[in-house]
């Protein structure tokens, strides 16, 4: 019968940095949005437009590679 690699040590560590990565990513995501949020509100209060058509076509560019 084969292992359960579900319980194989390998498999069991993986899974756990996985978990530590996950965690460090939704921390690192929760940041931007207070970040995204307070440029927004400051942008507002300067009766500037939010939206930066240019910036986010950067940022595309950037994320697409």
């Amino acid at each position: 019968m084969p292992e359960d690699f579900r319980l194989h040590p390998e498999v069991t560590r993986a899974r756990k940095k996985i978990e530590i990565l996950d965690k460090k990513i939704l921390k690192l995501f929760k940041a931007r949005f207070k970040q995204v949020s307070r440029l927004a509100y400051t942008k507002l209060m300067m009766d500037m437009k939010v939206e930066n058509p240019a910036q986010e076509a950067k940022l595309y560019k950037k994320w697409k590679k």
